[in-house]
């Protein structure tokens, strides 16, 4: 896709853009947006574009979540404990956000629910034999 993308605006620069994209089965509109690109970019193929959001409507402000890992790297306690310490600090923030905020930035550390503790026992001297 990128080398056809390439290819559609120097044709587009020679032929025109509506000939090109009825060509090419784009809209005019389309290689246009990539005329604008190739500006930029040079005679190289151009990249696809992630459509990955950047951010949710719904993310936490980054100065909260700089709060939040701030706190954490004070205390050195778990999640609840800094959710505890924001809500003094009048700082409203759910448990939620603060475990997926200090998960996220990789703050906590992981254990396995259900994993088992084995205590570890001495190994036994095993005497070298000679033969």
């Amino acid at each position: 896709m990128p080398k056809i993308r390439r290819d559609a605006v120097l044709f587009a620069n020679q032929y025109g853009v509506r000939c090109v994209a009825r060509h090419f089965r784009f809209s005019p509109g389309t290689i246009a947006i990539w005329r604008k690109i190739a500006k930029v970019v040079g005679l190289h193929s151009i990249p696809t574009r992630s459509s990955r959001l950047k951010y949710g409507p719904k993310a936490l402000d980054k100065k909260l979540v700089g709060q939040i890992i701030d706190k954490r790297l004070i205390l050195n306690r778990s999640a609840e404990v800094v959710q505890k310490a924001l809500s003094e600090d009048v700082v409203e923030v759910s448990l939620m956000s603060v475990k997926r905020t200090l998960d996220c930035g990789g703050y906590l550390k992981k254990r396995s629910p259900w994993k088992r503790y084995h205590a570890s026992s001495p190994k036994p001297y095993q005497m070298l034999s000679e033969h």
